[in-house]
Parts: C-alpha cells; structure tokens; sequence
C-alpha cells in the first residue's frame, strides 16, 4: 500500500512540474543590462534579446517598460537572463527564463561563436542560443492577457509600427525577390517608402530588397529572407547577417541609411 502511494505522489509530483512550462506565462521581461556587461545594452544585447523573444511568439518588455496591467500580476509573466559561459576561443552564452519564483522554467543550450569582435560574437551565440526558443514553438495558454496591442496609447505607437512591418513582410515575400547575398557586397542606397521601411537600391536604381521596421533599436528585417541588417553600436557601418543552410554568414555593407 506504501508503495502504491509512493508511486501516485511521485506521478503526480511529475504532473505538476510538467504543467509549469513556458507556455504557461503571458509575458517576458528582458533587463537593461546582463552581469556580465560592463554597460546597460553594450552591443545592444538586451535589445537583441528582446527582439529575438517578440520574433519567436512573446511578449516581451524591457525592464522599466512593463505596462502597469502586467505588473499588477508580476508571476504571470518570466524574467529573462542571458550568462557568458567560459570557452577558449569561443564565445558562449545561455538563455534562462525565470518565473517570480526564481524556479527556472527554461535554459537554452550553449550558445557558440568563435568571432573575435565582441559585438558579432555575442550576436552570433545570442542568435544560436535562441534556436531552443524557437524550438519551443510559444503560445500563451494561460488565462487572457494583456497584449502590446491592449497596452496605453502612450506605446501603441510603438506597437502599429511593429504590425505595419509584419503585414509588410507578408506581401514582399510574394512581390520582391532579395538579391544574393554577394550583390549586397556593392555600393548601396536606400529609400524611405512608407516612413518605416525602406528600400535597397544598387547603383543603376535596381531595387536588391526590402529593410522592415523592428522595435529593435538599429535593428531591420530584409523581406523574404531569413536575414537582417544590424547597424554596430558606435560604429557607422552596417552589418547583414544571414542563416543559410551552413550557418549564419555576415558581410560589411557600405550603405548610406540614417
């Protein structure tokens, strides 16, 4: 009879923490700075993570950003953390999500790049990191929600911006094909379309893209592909990267895109 009973708490103890997952939690909330950056968003990481968590299905705030509706039920939601793991010669880092607990709920794998500058680094091994977020294939089923299209006028702004880039995004895909990777390696030009998106142009005016507005401060979407354009914090260049079939390959663009 011990044994019988054993045995259901042990089920039902498994039960339970089953039931715990991520998708459980309407929200996630991404700090201003990780411990082990010397600065608040150095390499604009915390950016990065923000927007890589609202690409995979969330919502997610930066700290400080969290409408009231949400804090009001602060275990209704998950606190992101991003840690720099040790490697020789590679960078890596792991994504962990928190409830308010403090249980973990989620840890990625081993994010890894072995670029030697810092900002690509990070970027690359956040970007790999975030392929068990996607993995994860999120959505909310817990109880309803506040949304960002439910947040206060003062940031729908924000939101309208973010909708306008993914409907465009849909109807691009069918109506501009992106060049190859190699014909962004050209002298370019851009041009404002619709006062958040912008088009790509080569030097005989030919249209090559299409960059999409994203929360992400400095951060597009290229239309149609699984690619974008990062312009590097203090630097005037702007870096495209893209995921091919043998992995992320970046190229320098020399681009005039204020």
């Amino acid at each position: 009879m011990k044994n019988i009973v054993l045995i259901a708490v042990l089920i039902l103890s498994g039960i339970v923490k089953g039931q715990d997952t991520v998708k459980n939690y309407a929200y996630v909330v991404v700090p201003n700075q990780y411990e082990f950056l010397k600065e608040p968003n150095q390499y604009r990481l915390n950016e990065l993570t923000e927007f890589l968590f609202e690409k995979f299905g969330f919502d997610a705030y930066m700290e400080g950003s969290v409408p009231e509706k949400l804090l009001s039920d602060p275990c209704n939601g998950l606190r992101a953390n991003v840690t720099k793991e040790s490697g020789l010669l590679t960078t890596k880092v792991v994504v962990t999500l928190t409830n308010c607990r403090g249980a973990v709920v989620v840890t990625t794998k081993e994010g890894k790049s072995r670029e030697k500058v810092y900002e690509k680094a990070f970027n690359f091994a956040l970007r790999d990191a975030f392929e068990d977020i996607e993995a994860l294939h999120y959505k909310y089923e817990g109880k309803a929600k506040v949304s960002k299209s439910q947040e206060p006028e003062a940031t729908k702004s924000k939101v309208v911006k973010e909708d306008v880039a993914v409907t465009d995004k849909k109807v691009i895909k069918q109506e501009v094909s992106v060049a190859p990777v190699n014909v962004w390696r050209q002298k370019l030009h851009v041009k404002q379309v619709d006062g958040l998106n912008y088009e790509v142009l080569d030097a005989q005016g030919n249209v090559i893209g299409k960059l999409l507005y994203t929360t992400a401060s400095g951060v597009y979407l290229v239309a149609g592909a699984d690619a974008m354009v990062y312009k590097m914090e203090n630097n005037p260049n702007w870096i495209y990267f893209e995921t091919t079939s043998s992995g992320m390959q970046s190229i320098g663009l020399d681009i005039d895109l204020k």
